[in-house]
């Protein structure tokens, strides 16, 4: 007897997002005791003395007369260097993103908030780094109208939850890269002379190495070793969300990924997206896509867009 199917159940949703705000809720709590710990741990005189060294002297006036703490807002080197992943608690304060705030001159500093580590290199550039985040957290209480403790946890919370989305944003991209080059190597069959998780190698009929690798930008990039150069074939990008409404917001992406492929010297690009979309639309709004193909029609064995897919690609790394 077959065991019966459960009733749907309406609070499923509900209680996944009541999950989501209870973790970030829980994150910025612990970021929060964090720095308490931190602070305790302090020598009080010196941490007095780099907030006056650091931090705007009148924000720190006003902040004192409402009964707070200037580390509540203004970092300092003594801190970063007690526990330096509360580089994460001033991040997320600001409202930035680990993608906007870790790049240029800050990118080196990104182990302190994930591994909890400062190398000397880090350390020797600390004060530097509390001088740009404290002119920004100047800028930024002087833009609200009254800087609390419970303010500082909801603007955390509000960067937190677009960087949980795109977590999640960046594993179903992954899932369905691996989807598409698991195509890919089924096609390829015996022309695969090795596979990791992340790239194969063929052997096309010339005798020459083709590599399909993962790639940041674009998704995955099909390249020809020549003998004396490489010859950049496909850009491939892939939108492996499944919401509809905002499918031509993927596009417009995978537009922006192929123009930098084709200044780079993609000869062709490709968008693959999961769902479904009108192909003249499509085209109006990537017109650097040379082909679109979906995803579900391009992992079904049998489909005609699977066939399509084969023979396009075969035609073009010459399988």
């Amino acid at each position: 007897m077959s065991r019966p199917r459960p009733a749907e159940n309406p609070l499923v949703p509900d209680l996944q997002i009541d999950f989501a705000s209870r973790l970030r809720a829980a994150r910025t709590s612990v970021l929060r005791e964090a720095l308490a710990v931190a602070a305790g741990a302090a020598e009080l005189p010196c941490l007095n003395q780099q907030l006056d060294e650091y931090a705007d002297e009148r924000v720190l006036s006003e902040l004192a007369k409402s009964g707070m703490r200037g580390e509540l807002l203004f970092a300092t080197p003594l801190l970063l260097e007690l526990k330096p992943s509360l580089l994460g608690y001033y991040r997320l304060l600001l409202g930035f993103s680990q993608k906007e705030f870790y790049k240029g001159w800050l990118s080196p500093f990104k182990s302190m908030e994930e591994r909890d580590r400062i190398t000397d290199r880090n350390k020797s550039q600390v004060p530097r780094l509390c001088a740009a985040i404290n002119s920004a957290a100047a800028l930024l209480h002087a833009g609200v109208p009254a800087f609390t403790q419970e303010l500082a946890h909801e603007l955390q919370l509000l960067t937190l939850g677009p960087q949980f989305r795109g977590g999640k944003n960046n594993r179903i991209g992954q899932g369905a890269s691996g989807e598409v080059l698991s195509v890919i190597r089924s096609i390829a069959g015996k022309a695969v002379v090795s596979a990791t998780a992340r790239s194969l190698i063929l052997r096309n009929k010339a005798g020459r190495s083709v590599i399909v690798e993962f790639a940041n930008d674009p998704d995955i990039a099909v390249v020809e070793q020549l003998p004396s150069s490489t010859r950049l074939i496909l850009s491939i990008e892939i939108k492996g969300g499944a919401d509809a409404s905002n499918v031509h917001n993927r596009i417009g992406e995978a537009e922006k990924s192929h123009q930098k492929a084709k200044a780079r010297g993609f000869v062709e690009c490709w968008t693959i997206v999961r769902a479904a979309v009108d192909q003249t639309q499509a085209a109006a709004e990537s017109p650097s896509t040379t082909r679109f193909f979906t995803l579900s029609g391009i992992v079904t064995p049998r489909s005609k867009e699977r066939s399509s897919f084969r023979d396009e690609f075969s035609a073009r790394v010459g399988i």
